[in-house]
């Protein structure tokens, strides 16, 4: 015959309060305005500018945002962060520019 014995330190057990991780602090946004002229050539600014365009061309071909941001650069929320105040470098803004001139010369 098998006995099976009772574990009871497993039954009067009880875990250790897990200690919390501190919260960072979240760091604030860069202020939104104009480069400065001495800014290196690869600095960010918002792309305000594109959303009208973006607008434009969702409506008249019947893509959404998320489709544009994907042909453009690879990211469904490019237009979404756009919309947001994300800064974006010059050579993103060309490759959105480019990718809005290919959908509006012809698909």
């Amino acid at each position: 015959m098998i006995l099976y014995r009772q574990n009871y330190a497993a039954l009067t057990f009880v875990p250790k309060p897990r200690k919390r991780k501190p919260i960072l602090s979240i760091r604030p946004r860069c202020v939104r305005g104009r480069r400065k002229p001495d800014a290196p050539t690869g600095a960010t600014r918002p792309a305000f500018d594109l959303l009208g365009r973006i607008d434009e061309i969702c409506d008249r071909h019947g893509l959404s945002d998320s489709a544009i941001g994907r042909r453009a650069v690879n990211d469904p929320n490019l237009v979404y962060a756009l919309r947001d105040g994300r800064r974006i470098r010059e050579q993103t803004r060309a490759r959105i520019v480019a990718c809005l001139d290919q959908i509006e010369g012809g698909r």
